[in-house]
């Protein structure tokens, strides 16, 4: 059985709506939102707008995306008809045959220790892909080039195995909002098993619909998670971490988007304690 955890923050439109596509799936699952210490509402708030049957977990803090993650997944491996967990983003809406097609894959090659799939956007013209790459020097995300193997799963839909999950213990909750799919994805190939994207299925996705109304906090939070990657998988860290900050802050200035310059600025030089 498939349980997914789907972090959730304020939106209870967006999750609810999020929710009815999870229990319109073609096979079983099981579906818990954590609240990740929403200020606006309580628990019961939460659970009356949801369908019937989904579970709620309320934080008492807001840890980030990977604490609220694990939370849920902790909750899914402590029930051992689990064999699978789905972390989702609660600004997305699923097909009806997506858990079971992200299934198959798993079952397909055992192999396969993680599985992602590709998203679009409004209106259907904006195509996101799962697959992604990092930069060799920079560490920095772009999207695959033909024929290329992805060196991370992009975080809003990821299904793993119990298996796995039990071996690195989920998200690095040293990140707060960003690089942890690139982490996450990065140690289950230490493992020797492989990436993997679900053909021929696409979910809805807004992209930062939470984050996104953030603005300086976003750019501070990126930041931030890329300096801690870069700690974790580079040398030279903050010398790595330099030309990219630089040129995302004059792209900020130029195009006025002061707020978001401020936050790039504080996440460079915020000190990285964890």
């Amino acid at each position: 059985m498939t349980y997914v955890t789907v972090l959730h923050y304020e939106r209870i439109a967006l999750t609810a709506d999020c929710c009815r596509t999870l229990v319109s799936q073609n096979e079983p699952v099981r579906v818990v939102v954590v609240d990740n210490a929403s200020p606006s509402h309580d628990e019961a708030t939460l659970r009356s707008a949801l369908p019937a049957g989904v579970e709620t977990l309320r934080l008492a803090e807001n840890r980030g995306f990977g604490a609220g993650m694990n939370a849920g997944m902790r909750l899914a491996l402590a029930d051992q008809r689990t064999d699978s967990v789905l972390f989702l983003n609660n600004d997305t809406r699923c097909p009806p045959e997506l858990v079971g097609a992200m299934r198959a894959v798993l079952s397909a090659n055992p192999r396969v220790g993680i599985v992602g799939c590709d998203m679009e956007g409004a209106g259907g013209g904006d195509s996101m892909p799962a697959a992604a790459k990092l930069g060799r020097t920079f560490a920095y995300p772009r999207k695959c080039r033909a024929g290329e193997a992805p060196d991370y799963l992009q975080g809003a839909c990821l299904l793993l195995p119990r298996d796995v999950l039990e071996t690195i213990g989920g998200f690095d909750e040293d990140y707060r909002f960003f690089f942890e799919d690139a982490d996450l994805s990065l140690r289950v190939k230490q493992l020797g098993r492989l990436l993997a994207v679900v053909p021929g299925v696409r979910i809805f996705h807004y992209g930062s619909a939470t984050l996104g109304a953030l603005g300086e906090r976003q750019a501070e939070w990126f930041r931030e998670g890329h300096r801690t990657f870069l700690r974790k998988w580079r040398t030279h860290p903050r010398l790595r971490a330099l030309p990219p900050f630089l040129a995302g802050l004059a792209c900020q200035t130029l195009h006025g988007r002061f707020a978001a310059a401020r936050g790039t600025l504080r996440g460079y030089f915020k000190p990285i304690t964890r």
